[in-house]
């Protein structure tokens, strides 16, 4: 090919990953100028839920406390990484939401670049504007921009991740893998439930036979994450003189979502914090409460299984218990079914596309899966997965396209 045409057409599709980036930066600036005008939940409480453990957590920080909660007794409830983030911003501007949110749509946006790489890599150049504009138009990652919630963070630290291990893969670089494994262990102090992803996918790949070189690459990443979480770890031993791993509230999130009152999302009827028992022993006695309803409810539990998954994949469970949408539920989910039957058909024909990627995909969502089944299901718990998700349907999408091109940049040659 001409290699002026060559060169035009990847300027052109450069311009258009600007193009959604400004786009999705646009929206999220937008929204959350508006939001607290326009979020009845913001209006009413702007520190909403789990916004004011992390608030008061960075506050104390900024004040160089440390974790705390009051200033005096280290926590490892929360991982550190959300509020060292929120006192990094309040250090620079103030304590107060609404910088925290205009970064946070900073961020949001730029989660758009690795889904366009990683769908790019996977359908070409059609599929990659899809799904860019799948994540820069995403009604809930927009909604939780404006919320001072972990979510954002985490899913730009984590999809960046699995874009560089990708890479890796592809130029059979081990610094790659290990920088994979660095943005992984990163977005594992923001929420902790991906610590063990690159072994999963490590053990994934084995199940399908990869070549040792991409289980090596794996291994790589695996490490870099461990390394990431030791100073984390280390710490955790000496104020608790015992280990934990990543956090103290694994047994309030299972006991929530396993107990009388649970419908297959999170319900939790007593303090995080057990009153007499210390953090270490509260989180131990949720974990038997937990296990002891189970054992004593089995058949409930079982039946409770199919409504975490429900929770998991609807729209419309933004909360623990309950359906505050009420009959509008009905139609987001049979909206959103139809996007999950794309996403379904986006596997099959990834398959043959690009079996390493659409098996680190299928393995992600595999764990969260699990996770679910194990504690509880709702539509933030799955949020992480919706730049998979989108690049999954925009895959199948293109594949039911006319196959004539409706843009030079939009041709599924790859670069």
């Amino acid at each position: 090919m001409n290699p002026i045409l060559v060169k035009l057409k990847e300027n052109r599709f450069n311009w258009a990953v600007i193009g959604v980036v400004i786009l999705a930066l646009l929206v999220r600036v937008t929204y959350v100028l508006l939001a607290p005008r326009i979020d009845p939940i913001i209006q009413q409480q702007p520190l909403y839920g789990d916004a004011s453990g992390y608030h008061l957590l960075a506050v104390n920080l900024l004040k160089g406390l440390g974790l705390t909660w009051d200033g005096q007794i280290p926590t490892s409830f929360r991982m550190p990484g959300y509020p060292a983030f929120l006192a990094f911003i309040y250090g620079l501007t103030r304590p107060d939401p609404e910088p925290v949110r205009l970064v946070q749509a900073v961020l949001g946006a730029l989660t758009c670049i690795p889904t366009f790489a990683l769908a790019e890599r996977l359908g070409g150049r059609k599929t990659a504007v899809l799904a860019g504009l799948g994540v820069a138009l995403h009604p809930i990652m927009i909604y939780m921009t404006a919320w001072l919630y972990s979510e954002t963070l985490f899913f730009l630290l984590l999809w960046s991740g699995l874009w560089v291990l990708v890479r890796s893969f592809d130029n059979s670089s081990l610094l790659q893998a290990a920088l994979a494994g660095l943005f992984v262990g990163a977005a594992t102090l923001v929420r902790p439930e991906v610590m063990a992803f690159p072994a999963l996918v490590l053990v994934a790949g084995w199940i399908f036979r990869w070549p040792r070189r991409l289980l090596g690459f794996a291994l790589v990443a695996q490490v870099a994450v461990v390394i990431v979480l030791l100073p984390w770890i280390v710490r955790n031993v000496l104020v608790h003189d015992q280990v934990v791993v990543l956090t103290t509230n694994t047994g309030a999130v299972f006991y929530g979502g396993n107990n009388d009152d649970a419908d297959g999302g999170y319900y939790l009827d007593v303090p995080f914090i057990l009153p007499g028992f210390s953090e270490l022993e509260s989180d131990a006695e949720f974990k038997r409460m937990g296990v002891q309803w189970i054992s004593n409810h089995p058949q409930e539990f079982i039946a409770l299984l199919p409504w975490k998954l429900y929770k998991l994949f609807s729209p419309a469970e933004m909360v623990g218990a309950g359906r505050p949408l009420g009959s509008w539920t009905l139609v987001l989910n049979v909206i959103y079914g139809v996007f999950l039957m794309f996403v379904a058909g986006g596997i099959i024909v990834g398959w043959r596309l690009n079996k390493e990627l659409i098996t680190l995909l299928m393995t992600l969502i595999a764990w969260y899966i699990l996770i679910t089944l194990i504690l509880y299901g709702g539509t933030r718990f799955a949020l992480p997965l919706a730049p998979g998700f989108v690049t999954l349907a925009a895959v199948a999408l293109v594949k039911l396209l006319p196959k004539r091109e409706f843009s030079v940049y939009l041709q599924t040659e790859k670069v």
